[in-house]
C-alpha cells in the first residue's frame, strides 16, 4: 500500500470513529449517561467500581449535587481533613506548595482537584474510608429525606463495621450518592467516626 493510501486509510479510521456512541455503555450519548445510576444499588456498584479503579472522576460523577458542593467548599476552605486523612497530607501540602499554579493546572474543574487530591490520598494510604475492596451490600431502606433518599449498608473488604451510603434520585431511574459513611460517621460525602480522625 502506498503512503498516501495509508494516510487516506487512517484518516477515516479515525473519523469513522469519532461521535460513535457504540463507545459509551448502552449506546449512551455522553459517558456522564453511560454510567449505570439505575437503582440505589446500581449507584454504589458504580462508585465503588471506579473507586477500585482510581477513577476518581466518576466518583466525582457519582456524587449528587450537595455532596460535591461539599467537597468543594472543603478544598477551597483549605479543610482537607474532611476529604483524605492525615497520613496524605505532607504530599498535599508539597503538591499545593510546589507544583500547583494556576498555569500549571491541566484542568480547572473541581473533578479534577479532585480526582488529583484523590491520588495523593492513594499513594499515601490516606483513604478516609478505602472503597477498593470487594463490596457486598447488605441491606437497603428508604430514608426520610426532602428528595427520594435510599440507605445501602454494605461490607467493604478492608473496612472493620457496614459502610453505610446514602442515595438519593431527582429522576426515579438516576440515582446518585449523597454520603458515604463508617459506623455514626459526621455527615459528610465521605467520612468516618470523629474519634478516629
Amino acid at each position: 500500500m502506498h503512503r498516501p493510501t495509508v494516510i487516506v486509510a487512517a484518516i477515516a479510521l479515525v473519523l469513522g470513529g469519532c461521535g460513535n456512541s457504540e463507545t459509551h455503555r448502552n449506546g449512551a450519548r455522553t459517558f456522564y449517561e453511560s454510567l449505570d445510576m439505575s437503582s440505589p444499588e446500581a449507584a454504589v456498584e458504580t462508585l465503588t467500581d471506579a473507586f477500585a479503579a482510581d477513577d476518581f472522576m466518576t466518583v466525582w460523577l457519582m456524587f449528587d449535587q450537595l455532596a460535591q458542593s461539599r467537597i468543594t467548599t472543603d478544598i477551597n476552605l483549605l479543610q482537607y481533613s474532611r476529604v483524605i486523612g492525615p497520613d496524605a497530607m505532607d504530599e498535599l501540602r508539597a503538591w499545593l506548595s510546589g507544583e500547583t499554579t494556576f498555569e500549571s493546572l491541566e484542568n480547572l474543574d473541581q473533578w479534577y482537584m479532585f480526582d488529583q487530591i484523590m491520588m495523593i490520598a492513594d499513594r499515601n494510604d490516606g483513604f478516609l474510608i478505602d472503597l477498593s475492596g470487594d463490596v457486598t451490600i447488605t441491606d437497603t431502606e428508604p430514608i426520610a429525606d426532602t428528595v427520594p433518599s435510599v440507605r445501602v449498608a454494605a461490607t467493604v473488604e478492608g473496612v472493620d463495621g457496614d459502610v453505610v451510603f446514602v442515595a438519593t434520585a431527582m429522576t426515579q431511574d438516576r440515582w446518585r450518592i449523597r454520603r458515604i459513611s463508617v459506623a455514626e460517621g459526621d455527615p459528610v460525602p465521605l467520612s468516618i467516626p470523629s474519634e478516629d480522625r
